[in-house]
């Protein structure tokens, strides 16, 4: 690259005019808005709020699942107590001794030795009547 073509393009600091004068500088306070202060304060209060509700929601929620759990467990113990009463009284009731006085206080009485009909020859062969 050509450098008097570098030297003319390159870029100038323009001159200062008052170069004998001194400058002074000072720190400007920060200006708060009372909006955003307030926004912010808002915005902890949301947050705090947030992280004490919601724990003892879901605590709550868990202590009446809790009580409806144990509700059905009793629940369901007193359905196996009542079904196991009812298993004993339905096995008291096939028992053979059970069905034999059952059967003779209906009136039935025991059956005889069974038989064959031949209907071609229109006849009973075998078995005794019932007593």
């Amino acid at each position: 690259m050509n450098t008097n073509l570098a030297r003319k393009t390159a870029f100038r600091r323009p001159a200062v005019k008052d170069a004998g004068r001194k400058v002074s500088l000072r720190v400007v306070p920060e200006q708060t808005s009372s909006a955003s202060l307030l926004l912010a304060m808002i915005s902890v209060v949301v947050v705090i709020a947030i992280v004490v509700i919601v724990p003892l929601l879901i605590n709550t929620s868990m202590a009446m699942t809790s009580y409806s759990v144990h509700d059905y467990e009793v629940e369901l113990a007193r359905v196996e107590q009542d079904n196991e009463m009812l298993r004993t009284e339905v096995n008291e009731a096939a028992s053979p001794q059970h069905l034999r006085k059952a059967a003779a206080a209906a009136g039935l009485v025991p059956a005889g030795e069974t038989g064959n009909i031949e209907l071609h020859k229109q006849k009973v062969t075998g078995g005794t009547p019932a007593r």
